[in-house]
């Protein structure tokens, strides 16, 4: 298998799929562990004290959801690429329900950076290599179709 060459900014992004998988480890573990006092992720991040023990499935799922992506990246793997997407699609939906609940403006520069990151990862799209390739060979008996006999 040839080694395909991985641009630093898709490095970056998968390092940082990673954080994310790291904070949700972090945050369903302080969630889950006996505490004398509300846990300090439940004053920083309210939705999560609002869904109650829902929140580990959820921070779980996000979790794999963000391994997924970011070994998918680094591998510059096609399925990385669409698995980041829909973490980022995810991301943006849930923050902006979560803009319309609260009615906080502040959250519209977390919606915009994360849709500058959706673009950004859809602009970087060419990186990534379709499993589907159209061949050419004169032995394959001319040009296939994608999705054709």
């Amino acid at each position: 298998m040839a080694k395909r060459y991985r641009p630093a900014d898709i490095t970056a992004l998968s390092l940082l799929f990673v954080l994310a998988a790291l904070l949700c480890v972090v945050c369903g573990l302080g969630l889950m562990l006996p505490a004398a006092e509300p846990h300090p992720y439940l004053r920083m991040l309210p939705a999560l004290a609002i869904m109650g023990t829902e929140a580990v499935s959820w921070l779980v799922f996000f979790g794999i959801a963000c391994v997924a992506a970011a070994l998918g990246l680094w591998r510059c793997a096609y399925w990385g690429f669409m698995t980041a997407l829909a973490v980022v699609v995810l991301f943006l939906a849930m923050h902006f329900l979560r803009a319309l609940y609260s009615q906080s403006w502040q959250m519209l520069v977390i919606l915009a950076v994360g849709a500058l990151a959706g673009w950004y990862l859809r602009k970087r799209m060419p990186v990534f290599v379709h499993p589907v390739v159209v061949s050419n060979t004169p032995g394959a008996g001319g040009a296939s179709q994608i999705g054709g006999n």
